[in-house]
């Protein structure tokens, strides 16, 4: 009789110990993946950062009233980050109502009203 109890006893423990040993198994191979993901995506950044993606040259970063564009020396290629472009639209159409409300004093004598 106790040899069953101990049969069950042994039983039941190695089915926790085993579904440990499963569940740290695949929590150390989730981050053994993310470290290498990172490792990667590190390598990839280190490899691109920087280089026109036309030629492989490195960029030059260059700007104008704040806004900041990339430009490659080689084959003249010109790149913008995201909403690089819509700050310069943005400056851009400010220039331009700077430009027409000049204008508009100028023909009003100096009276505009917005």
């Amino acid at each position: 009789m106790s040899s069953d109890n101990e049969n069950e006893w042994f039983k039941k423990h190695e089915i926790l110990l085993i579904s440990t040993a499963k569940r740290e198994r695949e929590k150390r191979l989730q981050q053994e993946k993310a470290k290498s993901e990172a490792q990667e995506a590190a390598r990839l950044r280190e490899l691109h950062w920087m280089h026109c993606p036309k030629c492989g040259h490195k960029l030059e970063e260059i700007g104008e009233q704040g806004i900041k564009i990339d430009r490659c020396n080689h084959c003249h290629g010109v790149y913008l980050d995201a909403g690089e472009l819509e700050e310069i639209l943005v400056a851009q159409d400010q220039k331009r109502k700077s430009v027409f409300r000049s204008l508009a004093r100028m023909v009003t004598g100096g009276k505009l009203t917005d």
